[in-house]
């Protein structure tokens, strides 16, 4: 089941990923990961551990303390 703070968190990954006009294949190169698992964050499908949370935030220029603020204001 999704959580509001999930759906936040993945809402701010989403917008920082467009701002830096990457596709989600774009992204995937740059953190690793699959364009299916990113998508699936982006909608807040996808519970992230700490580390994943960690590399996404690393890969966007971003800490992941950015994401939690973002997610939180927009609660």
């Amino acid at each position: 089941m999704r959580s509001s703070l999930q759906i936040a968190i993945g809402r701010s990954i989403r917008n920082a990923r467009l701002r830096n006009r990457w596709s989600q294949e774009a992204f995937d190169a740059r953190c690793g990961y699959h364009r299916t698992y990113i998508g699936g964050i982006d909608r807040g499908e996808r519970n992230m551990t700490r580390e994943t949370f960690h590399q996404i935030s690393n890969a966007l220029g971003c800490t992941m303390r950015t994401f939690l603020k973002e997610a939180e204001e927009a609660l």
